[in-house]
């Protein structure tokens, strides 16, 4: 049993195995019976676990060094484990470890490579929400560069260099981020 984040990135054949090959529902009803956290186990146990043959699955090794983590695009989060105004938070609201995003934060995410950030609350602050909607949509649709896509960052990801390469005699994985200008980065950028 594998934790991760809920949200994921999966290609078409990663959710045609879940769907035809694997049946989910027997799954989903196990997972129903957990208390706490289920939600963040469920796609980390099929693609951290080889054996399952998840198209685009990772490996477990990784994850069980102690201390190790794994470059991600998927969702960024700004962890604080403060539940008072936290001054490592743009907006200076924690809840649950995680800061609620604001508009104060919207220089870091137009910085940031993700698809998806966490924790955004419209009752909080939907300006934020707005903004980061149009940057994307500017983006995909209008062909605005206002911050160039470090497509370095995606092609030295330690998952990807495994997807791409671990089916190779002689690959040896190695767990450690090799694109520091990503590694080393400080919140705020």
């Amino acid at each position: 049993m594998y934790k991760g984040s809920v949200q994921s990135s999966l290609s078409r054949a990663a959710v045609e195995w879940m769907v035809w090959r694997v049946n989910p529902r027997k799954f989903i009803e196990q997972w129903n019976r957990g208390t706490y956290g289920v939600d963040e186990q469920w796609l980390a146990t099929f693609q951290a676990n080889e054996e399952l043959e998840m198209p685009g699955h990772f490996s477990a090794r990784c994850l069980n060094e102690t201390g190790r983590r794994v470059d991600f695009v998927t969702r960024w989060s700004k962890w604080s484990f403060s539940d008072e105004k936290d001054k490592k938070c743009g907006s200076g609201l924690v809840r649950h470890g995680v800061c609620i995003l604001g508009i104060e934060d919207f220089e870091i995410i137009a910085k940031m490579p993700n698809l998806m950030f966490n924790k955004m609350m419209p009752s909080f602050d939907y300006s934020i929400v707005e903004c980061t909607a149009e940057l994307i949509y500017n983006r995909t649709f209008l062909a605005q560069v206002d911050h160039k896509l470090e497509e370095n960052y995606y092609k030295n990801m330690v998952n990807v260099l495994y997807h791409k390469n671990h089916l190779k005699k002689d690959f040896e994985l190695n767990c450690t981020t090799s694109y520091q200008p990503w590694n080393s980065r400080k919140y705020p950028v």
